[in-house]
């Protein structure tokens, strides 16, 4: 072979090589500047986040939601507020929880009288969630405590709570960012992206939700 072919061969295996390095490095960690503004520093990310325990009762509920909450017929309320209860929930005995809904952490779980949770709701509750009384929270809504802390490279877990207050509506397939509370009697429309709190009695819709009428005229008092 001609020395300029082994140089090409050679030079073709070097960035086959060099892009398998790159994809493992993507893999294990995040390549960008590092903690220390070292460009290319590839930053390795912890295993896990969570306590062993923690780990373990997810699974547990894992398995549990597959087999015995998801297929429950949806009249099945108090059955599965009785395996949520299990998982240490506090729910009360008239809230409907539909089985198709999805709870990240049953003992991050706080409901209230005549709740509803709709089927295809998510309830990534890595942080506290609490549904106040005669709360509903319509198909596909995302209430998400969890979220990264992107201005550091290994991107760590932070939560925050949230609270939907009393006589609430988080309408289909809206947003919940970690740490707002929905105010009492307030309204969130379908979509909308809410990153900072809802003041009780307000409607608000659009992403980022803004406020578009009041509900009510509220009375703190009744």
């Amino acid at each position: 072979m001609h020395a300029y072919g082994k140089t090409s061969a050679l030079s073709a295996l070097a960035g086959k090589v060099g892009r398998q390095r790159y994809a493992m490095s993507r893999d294990l960690g995040i390549r960008g500047t590092g903690e220390r503004g070292v460009p290319g520093e590839i930053v390795m990310r912890k295993a896990s986040p969570f306590r062993l325990r923690e780990q373990l009762l997810r699974s547990c509920w894992c398995l549990g939601c597959l087999l015995l909450f998801r297929p429950s017929p949806r009249p099945w309320h108090l059955w599965r507020r009785f395996l949520l209860r299990v998982f240490g929930a506090k729910v009360s005995g008239t809230a409907h929880i539909y089985p198709a809904a999805r709870i990240w952490a049953p003992w991050n779980l706080e409901v209230g009288e005549v709740v509803g949770v709709a089927d295809g709701v998510v309830v990534y509750n890595q942080g506290k969630i609490i549904l106040e009384d005669y709360v509903t929270i319509s198909q596909e809504a995302f209430l998400c405590t969890g979220s990264h802390d992107y201005t550091r490279p290994n991107l760590p877990l932070w939560t925050a709570p949230i609270t939907v207050r009393k006589n609430a509506w988080v309408a289909a397939r809206a947003f919940i960012h970690p740490g707002v509370t929905i105010g009492r009697d307030a309204v969130v429309g379908a979509c909308a992206v809410v990153t900072r709190d809802v003041g009780d009695g307000c409607i608000v819709a659009g992403n980022p939700a803004t406020v578009i009428k009041r509900r009510i005229e509220y009375d703190a008092n009744r």
